[in-house]
């Protein structure tokens, strides 16, 4: 361990590896901060040490760091993960890309496609379908390369004909979901027909993130479905799709607020949000009142704030800015979306 603390630059790192050596000790919250932007020679010493730490702390670091990124939008821990995700450990491996999510530079293209259609563990390729769908979305955009584009729709699409693995499939099918190619409307139709739960709510959650408006009477019947998860993905695709019509039914279900569970009343919250009218305001206020934690008060009050200011309402006096402009609480209200993790749950 001598070594680690040779000299000024590597002190601090040094430290940061000798508390995730001694797993006796929970690791530190404030050495998080040490695996964004690392350094090469950072890397290069952590890679001396890396085979003697367990998988299970490995895996808590990234799940850990992955959680910092919902609140922290400075750090960047790209280097990091990348080097996780050549882990012997599925567990690390998944929670690697998982952290790469957001990332959206051409040199994983191949890696991820890799990972799809060769890793020996299905959540590890589920991990790498959901990452794609970020690459489909760019490909949409024009902001990736044609060929590229191309090149990952046609393995997505093979992967959903020939995987054993449903989850597999069900996450290539969202992944999808963002492109205009002819094959994926017919294939969120199929999904959905097939009555088949989790095949379900996949589907509903691609109509959503598809936003085309064929979709709106499937969600529309679902919004109230006994099965929490196929609502949760229902009301979610409502206000991905600023679905106006929707409101009324949103309106019902908050009238009975107090039986509706925490994740319902935040995605209730969200699309709310995004629909807005001062009858979604006034809903949104009866969420607040039911809120359970400080956590999903600050995020109904910023919903409040987003939706009074994209309809140009009056915010409740609860809910002043003290100066603070609308861009910048737009900005803050976008930031605290409680997004659906799509390798998890459904």
């Amino acid at each position: 361990m001598e070594e680690m603390v040779q000299n000024s630059e590597t002190i601090e790192f040094g430290e940061v590896i000798q508390s995730l050596l001694d797993e006796q000790t929970p690791f530190p919250a404030p050495f998080w901060n040490y695996f964004s932007d690392i350094t090469e020679i950072e890397l290069q010493k952590l890679k001396s040490y890396w085979e003697e730490i367990s998988d299970k702390r490995k895996t808590t670091l990234l799940q850990d760091l992955a959680g910092m990124m919902e609140y922290n939008f400075q750090v960047c821990f790209d280097d990091f993960a990348k080097f996780c995700i050549m882990d012997d450990a599925p567990s690390v491996r998944e929670a690697a890309i998982r952290l790469l999510y957001e990332y959206d530079r051409r040199d994983l293209v191949p890696v991820m496609l890799d990972i799809l259609e060769n890793d020996a563990d299905e959540m590890v390729q589920a991990a790498a379908g959901t990452m794609l769908g970020n690459y489909v979305y760019l490909g949409e955009l024009e902001e990736l390369p044609r060929k590229d584009k191309i090149l990952i729709e046609e393995t997505l699409l093979h992967v959903i004909s020939e995987s054993d693995s449903t989850l597999v499939q069900r996450r290539c099918l969202e992944a999808l979901s963002f492109s205009s190619h002819e094959e994926i409307d017919p294939l969120i139709l199929a999904a959905y027909e097939t009555g088949e739960r989790d095949w379900i709510a996949s589907s509903i959650f691609a109509m959503g993130r598809s936003a085309n408006p064929q979709w709106a009477p499937y969600i529309h019947r679902n919004l109230d479905h006994d099965d929490s998860d196929i609502q949760f993905e229902a009301i979610q695709a409502a206000g991905r799709m600023y679905l106006e019509s929707a409101l009324p039914l949103l309106l019902m279900l908050v009238e009975d607020v107090e039986s509706l569970a925490q994740p319902i009343r935040m995605a209730l919250a969200e699309a709310l949000k995004n629909i807005g009218g001062e009858e979604g305001i006034q809903a949104l206020n009866l969420l607040l009142k039911a809120a359970e934690d400080d956590e999903e008060a600050d995020m109904i009050g910023s919903a409040i704030e987003y939706a009074a200011f994209t309809n140009t309402a009056t915010v409740p006096d609860m809910f002043e800015f003290d100066g603070e402009d609308a861009e910048e609480a737009i900005d803050k209200v976008n930031g605290h979306s409680p997004l659906r993790d799509s390798s998890d749950s459904v």
